[in-house]
């Protein structure tokens, strides 16, 4: 999701004010919360016959949408997060997602609750102190997926984060580091396989 992440990005704006002491790879470090990550592939039920589904995606910063941006080709995030939802129902053997019209929707918004002054002051003390200075910075994402076929509509919640490290600060203890863009597709990785298998648990998916 190239609109994940927002105040990464703001991060990289602030720490462009000053000069980075840093090699850029070590400037932000990137990991994902592990206590998200419940279901994987082996624990859902295959299906012989995946279901055929139209995935739609949106894409909100603090509960509003994001205005579509020229560099971004227009994009407001919603193909990215639709796309990255398709690629992690593919292996599922669940789902099949599909462009033709199917009778099958499942709707997944994200909405990145990031305290955006935050990594903005955060960018700008790294910048500024030629990445002797550092913090912690914690993406929150709250999921809402929602299921909708034969007229039934469910929906699950789920929430999620990605922390990233900048400048000289402490590593963050049990996370594992990971590439900045990776880290989106794993924690939609994460909540997809743990929608799908809620809805098998629940008998709404078989």
């Amino acid at each position: 999701m190239n609109h994940a992440m927002k105040a990464v990005l703001l991060l990289a704006v602030g720490v462009s004010g000053g000069c980075a002491a840093l090699p850029q790879n070590e400037m932000f470090r990137t990991y994902v919360d592990p206590q998200y990550h419940r279901a994987d592939y082996a624990s859902l039920r295959p299906l012989a016959s995946p279901i055929p589904v139209n995935v739609e995606g949106r894409w909100l910063v603090n509960g509003s949408p994001v205005p579509p941006a020229k560099d971004n080709g227009y994009n407001d995030g919603s193909a990215d997060v639709r796309a990255s939802v398709e690629a992690a129902l593919v292996p599922s053997r669940v789902l099949k997602p599909t462009r033709e019209h199917a009778f099958a929707v499942l709707l997944v918004v994200v909405d990145d609750r990031a305290d955006l002054a935050s990594a903005r002051a955060m960018g700008s003390k790294v910048g500024w102190s030629f990445g002797h200075k550092g913090g912690e910075v914690v993406d929150d994402f709250a999921f809402s997926c929602t299921w909708r076929a034969q007229g039934r509509e469910t929906q699950r919640s789920y929430r999620h984060a990605i922390h990233t490290i900048a400048g000289k600060f402490p590593e963050p203890v049990g996370l594992e580091r990971i590439d900045e863009h990776a880290a989106a597709q794993k924690i939609v990785d994460d909540v997809v396989l743990n929608c799908l298998q809620d809805l098998q648990d629940s008998g709404v998916l078989p």
